[in-house]
Formats: structure tokens, C-alpha cells, sequence
């Protein structure tokens, strides 16, 4: 396993109800990047969210942005499980299940490239340089 598939020592997660997980910092900035997203995403179309982390942000964005189809990813099991829990809470129609997306890999945009915004995150400071180069 990548040693930057696990958080850092220093994130702060709590484990809530039905394998949520919960970050604070992620609910405080919620909201900003909400409204950020707001202003440049399309009226329409296909979002693909790189390191969904632990769900909180896309479905707030699915729910704030509902002519969006949001597709959440992440590499961690446990973070796809998080996300999952998240969607099983939050059922939303055009917020699809998470897939497991290594978006470090050389390629990852040939199975993910029909998007209309790329959305990323809270990552790029915990890969390493050559992995970001890839990523971008």
C-alpha cells in the first residue's frame, strides 16, 4: 500500500454513527468551498471528486449543486466505506457510489476524463512532488 493512501498522524477524524467518518476541519471549511464551487462549476453536467476523503464535502456539493452528476473517489477502503455511509445517509440522485481511484497513477485520466470539473481537495500536500506532477 502507497504510504500516502493513510492519513497523517496529525488529522483529526472521530468515527460516527453507521461508519461515517468525521473530520472537523472538513466540516468548518465545508461551507467556503461550497460556495467557491458554486461559482465556477458548469450549470450542468459531470464532476469528478479526486480523494473524497471522508464523503462530508461531496454530499454537501451534490445537495448545493443538483444539476451536477458528482462521481466521489478515493484510493483508501476505509475512506470508500466512509463515503459509502455517507451516500447510505444522504441519499442523493445525482451523487453515484464512490470508486476506488488512484489518481497518483500514471493513465488515471483515461477511465475518468468525461468530466466537466475535476474537483481536489486537501491532498496535495500529503503526496510527494512526483506523485502531484502525475496527479495534475
Amino acid at each position: 500500500m502507497s504510504p500516502w493512501v493513510n492519513l497523517p498522524a496529525t488529522a483529526s477524524i472521530t468515527h460516527l454513527q453507521g461508519g461515517r467518518l468525521n473530520a472537523p476541519a472538513t466540516a468548518r471549511n465545508a461551507a467556503p468551498i461550497v460556495q467557491m464551487v458554486g461559482r465556477v462549476a458548469p450549470a450542468k453536467g459531470y464532476a469528478l471528486e479526486i480523494a473524497s476523503g471522508t464523503g462530508q464535502h461531496i454530499v454537501q456539493l451534490a445537495a448545493a449543486l443538483p444539476n451536477i452528476i458528482w462521481q466521489p473517489s478515493d484510493v483508501d477502503p476505509a475512506r470508500l466505506d466512509s463515503i459509502a455511509a455517507w451516500l447510505a445517509q444522504t441519499p442523493l440522485p445525482n451523487l453515484r457510489p464512490a470508486c476506488r481511484l488512484d489518481a497518483t497513477a500514471a493513465g488515471w485520466a483515461k477511465t475518468h476524463g468525461a468530466q466537466d470539473l475535476i474537483l481536489l481537495v486537501n491532498l496535495l500536500h500529503l503526496i510527494p512532488a512526483a506523485k502531484a506532477k502525475t496527479l495534475i
